[in-house]
């Protein structure tokens, strides 16, 4: 009898369950993860661009440059589906990707150099004791109230130089990029936001000038291991090339950045990028003063991903990234072109198979450069209006 009943509510419970399957409305197929639906073949082929190529020749390989003049073809202004109100997005990573260096390891270096971190208690916090705070403190604490132009010989400001230079080249060695960038943006605490400004502007123009090798900082000149700070940048001509072309095309440029939004909008300045298209690290300012507070998300990892979805809310038609920049190369629903910037034997299997196109990362232009700052979309003046037409009497 109890096995029966017991039969007789597994089928009831049965029969419920398959009834409430079938008014449950199905659900929705989770978009494909990111595919470029481009045919290799065409993209080696020169011959399939069979229009005038906008892009300069520059050092893209054959393949890159191919498809990216089909991308600014199709999917450009003019081109069908196009749309102003929603015009096809172009996204760059713009540390040692768009730009050669980054900003962010440019305004450190200047601020190390010239001591001019905050120095208060909030500051020292930031300091692991075990990468060597205390050694940078003691050397900061005994060079104060020496004429500036001796610290280049004072061996307590290049004991507390070396320190802070060391301890951020073993942090980002051992916690990884993310980690590194959002304590390399905590030092900035305590400093005032109108002063930072003006200091990133000016470190971002002088670090053109600074020479591609790197410095090594040590306790002495005769220090034998000290510790190789690169404090310069340099414009990509390629990516300047091709951040101008794809503007002039309609498409939304975007840059994303570890560095401090202070240094990433400075820096962006030079492609002519709206500030409203830069996403740097953000922090929290109280009373005009920088917190440690960082603002979510961090552009880096798998922050870059967050970090579209809030600001951009849409997968971009072109993505330009490094081997540390998967989440963004391989966000989207698979009606994009992720660039990867790497030599093609370091690509990692899913490049591939993901079908990124594998461009080697451009060197450094070793020579200075001056700081040019084209008008970002919107603020470049309107093109000449065409002359009236003559009259019936051939007058203007």
């Amino acid at each position: 009898m109890k096995a029966a009943l017991l039969l007789a509510l597994m089928a009831l419970l049965s029969s419920t369950a398959e009834a409430a399957a079938a008014k449950r409305p199905a659900r929705p197929k989770r978009p494909a993860r990111h595919r470029v639906k481009v045919e290799a073949p065409r993209l080696t082929d020169p011959t399939a661009v069979s229009w005038p190529r906008r892009l300069k020749p520059g050092r893209w390989t054959p393949a890159a440059a191919d498809a990216l003049e089909r991308l600014l073809q199709h999917l450009g202004e003019g081109a069908t589906g196009y749309s102003r109100a929603d015009p096809p997005a172009a996204v760059f990573v713009l540390d040692d990707a768009a730009l050669s260096g980054s900003p962010g390891d440019a305004l450190l270096a200047r601020l190390t150099a010239e001591a001019a971190f905050s120095f208060d208690e909030s500051f020292w916090k930031q300091l692991p004791p075990h990468y060597g705070a205390a050694r940078a403190r003691a050397g900061w604490q005994s060079f104060q109230g020496q004429p500036r132009t001796v610290w280049a010989r004072d061996p307590h400001y290049l004991m507390y130089r070396k320190a802070l230079h060391a301890a951020y080249a073993s942090l980002c060695r051992d916690a990884g990029r993310k980690t590194c960038a959002r304590w390399r943006a905590a030092l900035l605490t305590g400093l005032d936001e109108s002063a930072l400004q003006r200091m990133a502007r000016q470190v971002v123009a002088e670090a053109l000038r600074v020479p591609v090798t790197p410095e090594r900082v040590g306790d002495s000149p005769e220090d034998p291991a000290p510790t190789a700070v690169t404090a310069a940048l340099r414009v990509v001509p390629e990516m300047l090339d091709l951040v101008r072309v794809l503007q002039d095309r309609g498409f939304d440029v975007w840059v994303m950045s570890a560095s401090s939004q202070y240094a990433a909008l400075e820096a962006a300045r030079l492609y002519g990028v709206h500030p409203t298209r830069v996403v740097g690290l953000r922090q929290k300012v109280t009373n005009g003063q920088i917190t440690p507070d960082i603002l979510q998300p961090v552009p880096e990892g798998a922050g870059l991903a967050e970090a579209l979805t809030l600001f951009l809310g849409r997968p971009p038609a072109l993505a330009v990234g490094r081997l540390e920049d998967g989440p963004l190369l391989d966000y989207g629903d698979g009606s994009g072109l992720s660039l990867l910037l790497a030599e093609p034997s370091t690509a990692p299997p899913e490049a591939a198979r993901n079908g990124w196109l594998v461009q080697p990362p451009f060197s450094p232009v070793r020579e200075p450069q001056a700081a040019v700052y084209p008008p970002p979309p919107g603020t470049r003046p309107p093109a000449e209006p065409a002359p009236p037409a003559p009259d019936a009497a051939g007058g203007p």
